[in-house]
């Protein structure tokens, strides 16, 4: 999710990583996300073009998938 200080929490955007920028000391520190148009034709599918963004990883949510053990 991409964390924006003006909105609140439950319009955040969704988006996927697509690429990771390193630094000289190893640390991922910025990201390329992708994020897709929100309309979706008649099959289901996306119509519009992916747009893709720079953020600092401090500005992303990460969302981690729920463990069947617990």
């Amino acid at each position: 999710m991409i964390k924006d200080e003006n909105l609140p929490q439950n319009v955040w955007q969704l988006a996927r990583v697509s690429a990771v920028y390193p630094s000289s000391d190893g640390q991922v520190r910025k990201v390329q996300v992708s994020l897709a148009d929100r309309c979706l034709d008649n099959k289901g599918k996306r119509f519009g073009t992916v747009q893709y963004l720079e953020r600092p990883i401090q500005k992303l949510v990460l969302l981690m998938s729920a463990s069947k053990d617990e």
